[in-house]
């Protein structure tokens, strides 16, 4: 669950968590889609969740609101 109330989607309790280089790749992908680097302050979760429209932008991301998602 990343940080400042973005939370993830409801999944299976079996289904396993995304790894952190697949969350970490999915940061580096919306930061180029949106031509700049993304606040070190958002977790790589709640970039990936806020990048591709599956959470509102809150926090450090705020800034960022009305050019994400930035992949949907």
């Amino acid at each position: 669950m990343g940080r400042r109330g973005c939370r993830a989607p409801a999944r299976p309790a079996t289904e396993r968590p995304a790894p952190a280089t697949a969350l970490r790749l999915g940061r580096r992908a919306v930061a180029a889609l949106l031509g700049q680097p993304l606040p070190v302050e958002a977790h790589d979760l709640e970039a990936v969740l806020v990048g591709t429209g599956r959470a509102p932008a809150t926090g450090p991301l705020a800034a960022l609101a009305d050019r994400l998602p930035a992949l949907s």
